[in-house]
């Protein structure tokens, strides 16, 4: 099992990827492995008053799953394909994201 911890700046105009290839790799080899899997994803909205919204690469903040500021989404037993596709956007400004990705291996 291996972890990623990294941060993403999010902005109102353009979706986000929330993850990239480098998360998705073998532990042991260091390459890039759609049977690795992650196991959770953890999104966390640092911003102080502006809320983000998590979806495809055609997010919206109509159409994401809305993350309050301040708050944090969890997501459970993730394929690596459906990791690679979170994308995040905000109704305002440029809300940092941290994202806490456990890589089942």
């Amino acid at each position: 099992m291996s972890l990623a911890l990294y941060q993403v700046t999010t902005n109102s105009s353009s979706a986000t990827p929330l993850l990239t290839d480098s998360v998705i790799t073998d532990p042991v080899t260091g390459e890039r492995n759609f049977a690795f899997s992650v196991a959770t994803i953890i999104i966390q909205n640092t911003d102080s008053t502006n809320a983000i919204y998590v979806g495809t690469s055609a997010v919206t903040s109509s159409t994401g799953i809305k993350v309050a500021a301040g708050a944090s989404l969890s997501i459970d037993a993730v394929s690596a394909p459906v990791a690679l596709a979170l994308n995040a956007i905000s109704a305002s400004g440029t809300p940092v994201v941290n994202i806490l990705a456990v890589q089942a291996g």
